[in-house]
C-alpha cells in the first residue's frame, strides 16, 4: 500500500499511514477447540465485515473491523455437517448480507446459502448430492463464488469439475457443468471472478488454468447514488500523468479513494476547496502505478456518494 498523508475512517482522520499497516483485528476471533481458520472473505461494498470459517466446520462474522473491539458473532448453521472442513466462504460484493459457504468432505451436504448475514441458512447443494443428506457419490466442493450480476451467478469448484447456477432453490437447485469439453470433470480447486471487467479464472489440479468472460458489473463493490444526485467530473479521461476530479459541494468531510481493477486499495485523497463551493482532487500516480482501469469513489464518512472509473494510459 503506498504511503499517504492521511486516511479517514468513520469520521476520524489518521495521519502518517505507511506500509506498516497490518494490525491484529481480534486477539481471540476463534476458540481453540474450533481448529484453525480455513477460509475468509469480505464484500467490496463493506470493509467493516469479514466472514471466516474453520477447519471444524464452524463459521463466524466479524463486524466493525475498524473499531477498537470488533464484534464477533458465530453464525454456524444448525444444518451444517458436524466436524466437516469448511473449504470456502464468499460474500456477494454488492450485498454484504448474502453469503455462501462450502464443505469439501465427501458424503456431507456441501453448499449453504444465506441472505441475512448468516442468521439463517439453506442447503443449496441440489443435484450435486446423490442423496439429500449428502451421502452417496456427490463430489467434494472446494470453492464457491458469487458473481454479482442481475441475476447473480453462483459457481462451485468441485472434485468433478466446475458447476454454476443462476437460481438457488434449496435442494431443488440444479447445478450445470461449465466447460465440459475444455475444463472437463477434473478437480477444480478454485474459481474467482473480477466483476469490474467480467474476467473469471478457474484453477484445476493437473489440467491448467482457464479464463472466461462475463458481462461486467458496473461500479462493483459500491452503492451508487440515484442518477443526478452527485456529479463528479474526471478530466482528462483517459489520462497519462494526472487526472483531476471536481464536484460541487460545500462539504469538507469528503475523501476520494482509488482502487485498481482487482479491487485492491491504491490511495486516498483529501479535497482542495475551490471557489464556488467546489471540491477538487488531483491524482498524479507515480511510475509504480501501471496503466489500466481504476475505480474511484467519493466517501462522506462510510457513505459512498459518487463513483466511477478512469483509464490510465
Amino acid at each position: 500500500m503506498p504511503e499517504v498523508s492521511a486516511i479517514e475512517v468513520d469520521g476520524e482522520y489518521y495521519e502518517g499511514i505507511d506500509n506498516d499497516f497490518w494490525e491484529n483485528i481480534g486477539e481471540s476471533i476463534i476458540p481453540a477447540a474450533a481448529g484453525s481458520i480455513s477460509c475468509l472473505d469480505k464484500a467490496y461494498s463493506d470493509n467493516s465485515r469479514i466472514y471466516y470459517g474453520a477447519t471444524s466446520g464452524r463459521l463466524w462474522r466479524l463486524d466493525d473491523c475498524f473499531a477498537a473491539e470488533p464484534v464477533k458473532t458465530e453464525i454456524t448453521g444448525d444444518e451444517f455437517p458436524e466436524g466437516a472442513w469448511m473449504s470456502c466462504v464468499t460474500a456477494n460484493d454488492l450485498d454484504v448480507n448474502e453469503v455462501i459457504c462450502s464443505f469439501s468432505n465427501y458424503s456431507v451436504p456441501s453448499i449453504f446459502h444465506s441472505e441475512d448475514g448468516g442468521t439463517t441458512w439453506i442447503n443449496v447443494s441440489g443435484n450435486l448430492e446423490e442423496n439429500p443428506d449428502g451421502s452417496g457419490a456427490g463430489p467434494g466442493v472446494y470453492w464457491v463464488e458469487i458473481y454479482p450480476s442481475e441475476p447473480a451467478i453462483y459457481f462451485a469448484a468441485t472434485s468433478a469439475g466446475l458447476f454454476s447456477t443462476s437460481l438457488l432453490d434449496g435442494m431443488n437447485t440444479v447445478w450445470e457443468m461449465e466447460g465440459a469439453n475444455t475444463i472437463g470433470n477434473v478437480v477444480v480447486n478454485m474459481v474467482t471472478a473480477r466483476p469490474f471487467d467480467g474476467t473469471i479464472a478457474v484453477g484445476t489440479h493437473g489440467n491448467g488454468i482457464y479464463s472466461g468472460s462475463l458481462p461486467p458489473v458496473e461500479a462493483v463493490g459500491i452503492s451508487r447514488p440515484a442518477d443526478g444526485q452527485v456529479e463528479v467530473n474526471a478530466f482528462p479521461n483517459p489520462f497519462v500523468q494526472s487526472v483531476e476530479f471536481t464536484m460541487k459541494s460545500a462539504d469538507t468531510q469528503l475523501s476520494l479513494e482509488i482502487y485498481d481493477s482487482s479491487g485492491r486499495w491504491v490511495t486516498v485523497l483529501t479535497p482542495q476547496a475551490l471557489p464556488g463551493r467546489n471540491r477538487r482532487w488531483l491524482w498524479s500516480p507515480g511510475p509504480s502505478v501501471t496503466g489500466g482501469t481504476y475505480l474511484w469513489l467519493v466517501r462522506k464518512g462510510v457513505e459512498v456518494v459518487a463513483a466511477g472509473k478512469v483509464l490510465k494510459q
